[in-house]
């Protein structure tokens, strides 16, 4: 008799009914695993945006950042509070902050003209829900995307209503399919976990995430991808996260975007990021011996390889690393 051995449990994933690929534009809102994923497409040279208005964890912050984008909301200093040394924006992440208003204000309706015009144009949207906690100002009632460092006094922490969420966030896709009708929603849970407060909560937080995302998925055009149960279930090694034992690895992140490109980009797109990546770690290594007629003829044949692409996908790969 045989038996066939295996050290994990495949999550298994859905036959979704669609595929992107390099003529179709991606915008990811969310939390910094968003960004990871992201930084994969940007790294294969996908047509992708990611967090306008920078990382964003809770959905009700995520909801509201996506409000802001079809409204196409321009900010004044009515938007801003300045804290004795920078000026910030309780929607936005701390990379948008600055000692100059002018420039936050610059930087932050720049990024939402350009997260617009892809939300509006684009394929795909990837939405990841970090917490199912978030920020309230005392003063004014207001959920914050980010607290800024400001004193815990200011703010009061609490839960996300689940049945408020699902409500809110099915007006709001109507809403964007209404204007761009051919979007398709991904939906995931980040699989970093929020331990400040304990294990406890950070798994009560992310089961509302949870069902939340697969109450949503049941509408159409919106679906769900399994990157929280991939690595906390599938991987389920700490080897498999930094060293902080709360954010994936690298190599986990690598795998989770495995598993993401092999769902949903188009097999002609599959076969283009192959010669991409290839192309792109030859640029990029530094030969033992440069000059000789081997490394002189490599040279030439990544050249025609670089200008095939262009050629043939308008994908500029840039100018090799000296």
């Amino acid at each position: 008799m045989s038996y066939k051995y295996t050290l994990t449990t495949p999550v298994g994933l859905p036959d979704y009914p669609f595929r992107f690929g390099y003529s179709d534009k991606v915008l990811c809102i969310g939390s910094c695993f968003a960004t990871e994923m992201a930084d994969r497409m940007q790294r294969a040279r996908l047509d992708v945006v990611a967090n306008p208005m920078g990382i964003i964890y809770n959905p009700l912050s995520i909801a509201w950042a996506l409000e802001r984008l079809l409204e196409g909301y321009q900010y004044g200093m009515r938007d801003l509070f300045f804290d004795g040394e920078l000026y910030h924006s309780w929607g936005h992440h701390g990379a948008f902050s600055g000692p100059k208003a002018e420039d936050v204000l610059r930087g932050i309706n720049q990024e939402i003209r350009s997260g617009r015009e892809y939300l509006l144009s684009a394929k795909l949207l990837v939405l990841t829900f970090g917490t199912a906690h978030y920020y309230r100002l005392k003063s004014s009632g207001q959920v914050v995307a980010n607290c800024h460092k400001q004193p815990g006094q200011l703010f009061d922490r609490q839960l996300m209503d689940l049945e408020e969420m699902h409500l809110r966030y099915i007006e709001l896709f109507n809403r964007i399919h209404q204007q761009n009708p051919a979007m398709q929603i991904v939906l995931t849970v980040s699989p970093v976990r929020h331990i400040r407060d304990g294990l406890i909560e950070s798994f009560r937080s992310k089961s509302l995430l949870n069902v939340l995302a697969h109450r949503l998925a049941s509408m159409q055009e919106v679906h769900y991808f399994p990157a929280y149960e991939i690595l906390t279930d599938e991987l389920r090694d700490y080897r498999f996260y930094a060293r902080d034992r709360v954010h994936p690895s690298e190599e986990a992140s690598d795998i989770i975007w495995e598993y993401f490109k092999g769902a949903l980009l188009s097999g002609e797109a599959r076969s283009l990021e192959k010669r991409i990546i290839k192309v792109l770690n030859q640029l990029n290594h530094r030969p033992l011996h440069p000059g000789t007629p081997r490394h002189r003829a490599f040279l030439a044949k990544l050249e025609e390889e670089v200008a095939a692409l262009k050629k043939e996908c308008g994908i500029d790969l840039g100018e090799r690393t000296p």
